[in-house]
Order: structure tokens, then sequence, then C-alpha cells
């Protein structure tokens, strides 16, 4: 989610050049996505580590 905030409207902080519609809500899109996959993949990790202790 930092990476949007910043990327919207920190955009000249980070030399970021404007951000068209289409480019904002794929940030955003692809924010969310990263976001759930590394949750699963951390869930993933977890339960594998459990079975390997055991």
């Amino acid at each position: 989610m930092g990476l949007v905030f910043c990327g919207i409207f920190l955009h000249q902080l980070f030399a970021i050049s404007e951000m068209s519609d289409i480019c904002a809500l794929l940030l955003i899109v692809f924010s969310f996505a990263a976001e759930s996959l590394f949750r699963y993949l951390t869930i993933g990790i977890e339960k594998l580590d459990e079975f390997i202790k055991h």
C-alpha cells in the first residue's frame, strides 16, 4: 500500500513522472495481487516449516 501511496501522492518527491489513469489503476491492482501472493506464500512456508519440524 505504501508503493501506491507514494506513486500517486508523492510522485514529485521520488521523481516519478505524472501517471496516467490506467497506470495508477494497474499499480493498485498489482499491489493487491502482490499482497495476497505474499500472504499465502508466508502461510505455506510456515506450514511447511511445521511439517518439517514434526
